[in-house]
């Protein structure tokens, strides 16, 4: 939907700030943290206190927001311990 894109929009064409962004995606407070999953199933406990992910952002579309969303739960996962998982 329009709230992927909303504040980048905002970014672009009122403050005239212009892509690629550097954006980052963290969670703090996860260390011992497991991830729940389907049918009762948790991944971990991750072994680390954050999980951030900084990357750039070189579009204003969903697309491209949602990859950077799946990339940082890929890597969010992965700490968790589930290596090997497939970003689609």
């Amino acid at each position: 939907g329009p709230y992927r894109t909303d504040t980048l929009k905002f970014a672009s064409e009122r403050l005239q700030l212009y892509a690629p962004w550097t954006v980052e995606l963290g969670v703090t407070k996860t260390n011992g943290v497991k991830i729940a999953m389907a049918q009762q199933e948790f991944w971990g406990p991750i072994r680390k206190p954050e999980l951030v992910h900084r990357t750039a952002l070189n579009a204003v579309n969903g697309d491209a927001v949602d990859k950077l969303l799946m990339d940082f739960f890929a890597m969010s996962t992965m700490r968790a311990g589930m290596h090997g998982l497939r970003v689609l």
